[in-house]
């Protein structure tokens, strides 16, 4: 952190947001180490903490007591706290929704890697994800907004998006919508950005890569 100007960024440049991603949270302890210290100086100059609950197997692995600690810490200074139903528990150690358990009971290869927030896209699946929130707005009373998205994977050609949030106790949802034209010859990536070749598992998150073409 001793290569940037903090209190510059924050105090004269006036930063409105800071945004931090679970990956750069979980990448390494010297990482983990530098989203402390910006959550720090971010409150400390009366600036909006965003914490997005990003996910990766191998970056936990060895190190899960220590990132729930971390995340938890992040999660409790945050302003706005989004992620998938499913890492709520996973990243923070709260008791997943009734539907969540069984589901992923069923399903455990789909939620091994944190890719997936689905359910079954329907009624029990909003209600989980209003469960979850309600549970982390209790454990978290200074989160102003939490987020989750509603997302299935159909097809390398089509994704169905959706999204909850909770506010000023209020409760929206944006209903699943399938997002497929303009993904022409876009790379899906693992869940951690990464892009090896095509066909192959991504070595940091070993989730698949494959190549949307849309091609009728």
């Amino acid at each position: 952190m001793s290569d940037y100007d903090i209190d510059r960024l924050f105090g004269e440049e006036g930063v409105a947001i800071l945004h931090l991603s679970g990956l750069i949270a979980s990448m390494s302890p010297v990482t983990t180490s530098c989203c402390f210290a910006l959550v720090r100086a971010a409150k400390e100059h009366g600036t909006l903490v965003s914490f997005d609950l990003n996910y990766c197997d191998s970056f936990w692995k060895g190190r899960e007591q220590e990132l729930m600690q971390a995340f938890t810490q992040i999660a409790s200074q945050a302003d706005v706290l989004i992620g998938g139903v499913v890492l709520f528990p996973r990243c923070l150690g709260a008791e997943a929704p009734r539907e969540e358990r069984s589901d992923a009971a069923a399903e455990g290869s789909v939620f091994a890697g944190g890719g997936t927030d689905a359910l079954d896209g329907s009624a029990s699946r909003i209600d989980a994800a209003h469960e979850m929130l309600l549970r982390a707005k209790e454990r978290f009373p200074n989160v102003e907004l939490l987020g989750t998205t509603l997302r299935d994977i159909a097809s390398a050609n089509k994704h169905l998006w959706g999204a909850a949030i909770l506010a000023d106790g209020a409760w929206a949802v944006e209903e699943q919508r399938p997002i497929a034209r303009g993904l022409h010859a876009q790379r899906l990536r693992g869940a951690c950005g990464r892009e090896p070749a095509v066909g192959h598992r991504c070595g940091r998150c070993g989730r698949p890569e494959v190549v949307a073409t849309n091609q009728p």
